[in-house]
């Protein structure tokens, strides 16, 4: 298994994130290769909308498919609370040494992790995650209110020749699972280009959407290589009320080796700012909720005593309505 460690200064972990990595790993074992044709490419996935089950990762698939990458893509996403998978058990390899010791910097992390057997350690860098959800929307289709309750999506078959018919649209299937009950109430296939896709593209010259047609797949290869269309993302870098946290919480814990390290550096002036300025709205807010609580007790107290004053009033008796004798 390959396992990608980087911490938040680095990069987030949202849909760009996954889709970067995920085409990284597939350049680099030589699952996707220019100019060659593979077969059928089932993925597995957890079910987690914000980082697997997207748009971002369904348009990857259109895109792997489109590209000729293979003649058939199969996308499964694990429904909720489904039974351990091959990663989830490999993730319990990477914990076999680091839960035993005290780890003080990513450095030390990857080490511990690189003790498996079973599992090789990536390091990311900053250069390694791409925005492909802005470049893939000006080419491909979302799928809205249609990804939620699917778990299987799939483009081509395995009798197409050579993977998508250049200069054509195609389409993605989906399924719910694999129950004939299921696949009985399939959604109809949807079509993966965007509407009018080609006019997003002014730089390119195209008379018309047949030229385009044409020449997308040549486009698509060209533009992921253009820093303007397939951008590196910014790094967020750390969140300064953490950066607060390590340098006055934990540095002073740390080995006098490991206190150089980013993750214990001193905060700048704008981030001790941040945090002393955050740290004074929460103050105010909790005095000004404290306050309200107040007000609205009194104001009860008053109502409750109003009350019990009108149920203690005597009754008077009308002077027209003569006693009894």
């Amino acid at each position: 298994m390959d396992a990608h460690v980087y911490h938040e200064g680095i990069g987030k972990k949202g849909a760009n994130a996954v889709a970067s990595l995920f085409m990284k790993t597939l350049r680099e074992r030589g699952i996707i290769k220019e100019g060659r044709t593979g077969g059928h490419l089932v993925v597995s996935f957890d079910n987690c909308g914000g980082q697997n089950k997207n748009n971002t990762m369904i348009m990857i698939l259109m895109y792997l498919y489109e590209m000729r990458y293979f003649k058939k893509l199969t996308f499964l996403f694990l429904i909720a609370g489904h039974t351990k998978n091959a990663c989830d058990r490999l993730f319990n390899s990477l914990k076999a040494d680091y839960r035993t010791q005290n780890l003080f910097t990513v450095e030390d992390l990857e080490r511990a992790l690189a003790k498996s057997d079973y599992v090789t350690v990536k390091p990311a860098t900053v250069e390694d995650f791409f925005d492909y959800d802005t470049f893939l929307r000006m080419f491909y289709r979302k799928l809205p209110q249609q990804i939620n309750q699917n778990h299987v999506f799939s483009c081509g078959s395995m009798e197409d020749a050579q993977g998508c018919e250049l200069g054509s649209d195609f389409k993605i299937s989906l399924l719910r699972s694999f129950r004939e009950a299921d696949k009985a109430a399939a959604v109809i296939p949807q079509k993966c280009r965007k509407r009018n896709w080609w006019t997003a593209l002014p730089e390119r010259n195209h008379a018309n959407e047949a030229e385009a047609s044409l020449k997308r797949v040549d486009d698509l290869k060209e533009m992921c290589g253009d820093p303007d269309k397939l951008t590196v993302v910014k790094p967020p870098g750390l969140n300064p009320y953490k950066v607060v946290e390590m340098w006055s919480n934990f540095r002073p814990l740390v080995p006098l080796d490991k206190k150089d390290d980013v993750l214990y550096r001193e905060p700048t002036v704008e981030e001790w700012a941040v945090v002393k300025k955050e740290k004074r709205m929460n103050k105010e807010k909790k005095v000004e909720v404290k306050k309200m609580k107040r007000e609205t007790m009194e104001t009860e107290d008053e109502v409750v005593g109003d009350d019990s004053r009108k149920a203690k009033k005597p009754r008077t008796t009308d002077s027209s309505v003569p006693s009894a004798v």
